[in-house]
């Protein structure tokens, strides 16, 4: 592995764990309640002038929906990337593209297929 994808490669982790800190303090109160925000991945471009954000939605119970609290952690983006700016002393930070990972949807619909061959 070359120094430059080391690099890259704590750049993502240190990202990824401030923005996951960032939604815990900015996304809206009403969110904290019924839904679970995780950053699954970041991956930083090489000039680590732009990083994409993939974010997994739970959310609980039916007060929202996953697009409206996806909508609010981009709509919190402006203070999320202030925040990782003061949390990791880099000379840049990225700007994040964040999107939905569609992971749950996708375990949801293997076990309900499992549960249909188990019958």
């Amino acid at each position: 592995m070359t120094e430059q994808n080391k690099a890259i490669g704590r750049a993502n982790s240190e990202y990824g764990k401030a923005i996951s800190a960032a939604i815990k303090n900015f996304t809206s109160d009403r969110f904290k309640k019924d839904a679970i925000v995780t950053v699954t991945k970041v991956e930083c471009a090489p000039d680590l002038r732009s990083a994409k954000v993939n974010l997994s939605v739970f959310v609980i119970g039916a007060t929202f929906t996953q697009k409206e609290v996806f909508d609010g952690v981009v709509a919190a983006s402006g203070a999320i990337r202030s925040f990782v700016a003061r949390k990791v002393n880099k000379k840049v930070t990225p700007a994040f593209t964040y999107v939905l990972d569609g992971t749950e949807d996708r375990v949801q619909r293997i076990e309900e297929t499992i549960k249909q061959i188990k019958k």
